[in-house]
C-alpha cells in the first residue's frame, strides 16, 4: 500500500512539472484606423489548431508550449497580419499585438430566376 501511495505522489508530482512548462502568448488586435479594438477576430499559431478568438477588447491569450511561432490573426472586413518569430519560454508571458487594416470584402453575385406555374 505504501509503494502505490508513494508512486501516485511522484505521478502526481511528474505531471505537474509538465504543466508548469507552458508559456503564453497574449495581446491585442485594433484597426490601424483609430486603432479601436477588434473583437472576434481569430489569432491562431501557423500550422496548428492552437489559437484564440478576441474578447470585446481585442485581447486574446493562447497557451503554448516552449518554442518559436508564427502567427495569424484573421477576420472578416480586415486584411490578415501576421507575426514570425515568437520565442514563448516556460512559466512566460510573451505580448503580440496585431493591427488590421480594413479591407473590402467582395462578394458572388447570384442569379435568381423564378417561374410561375
Amino acid at each position: 500500500m505504501r509503494q502505490t501511495t508513494l508512486s501516485f505522489v511522484a505521478a502526481l508530482f511528474a505531471g505537474s512539472s509538465v504543466l508548469a512548462q507552458t508559456g503564453s502568448i497574449t495581446g491585442t488586435v485594433t484597426s490601424a484606423e483609430g486603432g479601436t479594438p477588434i473583437a472576434g477576430a481569430r489569432v491562431v499559431v501557423a500550422g496548428t489548431t492552437i489559437g484564440a478568438m478576441t474578447r470585446d477588447d481585442g485581447g486574446y491569450t493562447i497557451s503554448v508550449q516552449p518554442g518559436t511561432y508564427t502567427l495569424r490573426a484573421a477576420r472578416i472586413g480586415f486584411a490578415a497580419d501576421s507575426a514570425s518569430g515568437v520565442l514563448v519560454g516556460a512559466g512566460q508571458v510573451t505580448t503580440v499585438n496585431f493591427s488590421m487594416r480594413p479591407s473590402a470584402v467582395t462578394l458572388a453575385t447570384v442569379d435568381v430566376v423564378g417561374y410561375g406555374t
